[in-house]
């Protein structure tokens, strides 16, 4: 759920907080660095975090908690150029590591969930699991923003971007 959070956020607000935070006005390479992560690293994440996990294993073997750790400390670590790049290049290269990284680490961590239901459960266990990550992810999150980003723009506007960013700890503290 918090790594929905904060791609929610970072979804629907990037545009705002790159005009505003970084100061570029320019649609165009907003667009192409944003796409260029959005649509390359989650299937890329995803892909070698999946392979690393089958390589230690697969899900069910208690090593490949390990995955789950070094591919979420590394996406964590992604937030901190997010909260605080002045620079396109370090904004962008940190958003694609951290889609990237946090991709790599949910093959794992939806195997362990699905492998903890009995089998005549996983049906109900997988809906019950995307309506939770949804009402602690999706939801939530633009909410958050907003509630933060009104109240603090007009003095500090990056403010509330810097706080959904951090909110990564909170996730990475749970595992």
């Amino acid at each position: 759920a918090n790594y929905l959070f904060i791609f929610q956020v970072i979804h629907l607000f990037i545009t705002d907080y790159i005009s505003s935070g970084l100061k570029i006005d320019d649609k165009r390479q907003v667009l192409g660095y944003y796409g260029t992560a959005s649509v390359f690293a989650p299937p890329l994440g995803g892909a070698l975090g999946g392979l690393v996990s089958t390589k230690v294993g697969g899900y069910e073997k208690k090593e490949s908690v390990w995955v789950i750790i070094v591919f979420s400390a590394l996406a964590l670590l992604s937030t901190f150029p997010l909260a605080f790049a002045t620079n396109i290049m370090v904004f962008a290269a940190s958003l694609f590591s951290f889609f990237f990284c946090a991709s790599a680490s949910l093959p794992t961590i939806v195997g362990y969930i699905i492998s903890s239901v009995p089998r005549e459960h996983k049906g109900a266990g997988s809906s019950l699991n995307m309506l939770i990550t949804t009402l602690l992810g999706n939801l939530p999150g633009p909410i958050v923003y907003g509630l933060i980003n009104d109240r603090f723009k007009a003095t500090n506007p990056t403010f509330a971007w810097k706080c959904v960013m951090f909110y990564n700890f909170a996730g990475y503290a749970s595992v």
